[in-house]
């Protein structure tokens, strides 16, 4: 993921079919707005129950942004995913990546199933707390019904 034009780097891939054009190009408009967006669709042969968006950011980028503005952005463009072409729900599936010196990366993944716009901004609200270095190597899914936060998976 490189930055370009001073904008952190964010790499996105939405399943071609899940969403209508437009739909999948305002959230790669929004998303470009605060992001150097590199946009891979992706193929999927057989219907899924949720539709899927695969959203990657490296760990360094997030750290040197206030949250509150990570939170914003994210939400923003990751919004109008909520309406999928043939599903209720969407599946967020993001990966934080931490580049490490000597080659080889260590990562987050998180995930989040919504179709509730509340439940995706209290989920990004919260977001940047997953951009830790004694996050790596751990998974976490968001919560929305009972503790509304990203919990650990298998915890």
């Amino acid at each position: 993921m490189s930055e370009s034009n001073d904008k952190p780097g964010l790499h996105l891939s939405v399943t071609i079919g899940d969403f209508d054009e437009e739909v999948h190009q305002e959230a790669v408009k929004r998303l470009n707005e605060h992001f150097s967006v590199v946009d891979n669709p992706a193929y999927e042969l057989a219907e899924a129950e949720v539709a899927h968006a695969v959203i990657a950011l490296v760990m360094a980028t997030l750290q040197a942004i206030p949250a509150e503005l990570i939170s914003s952005w994210l939400y923003d463009g990751l919004r109008p995913l909520l309406r999928s072409r043939q599903t209720q729900q969407t599946f967020y599936e993001f990966q934080i990546y931490e580049h490490q010196l000597y080659g080889g990366t260590r990562s987050v993944h998180a995930s989040l199933v919504t179709d509730d716009e509340k439940v995706l901004k209290k989920a990004m609200a919260d977001f940047k707390e997953l951009a830790q270095p004694g996050q790596l190597g751990r998974e976490f899914e968001f919560d929305p019904e009972t503790t509304q936060k990203w919990n650990e998976r298998g915890s």
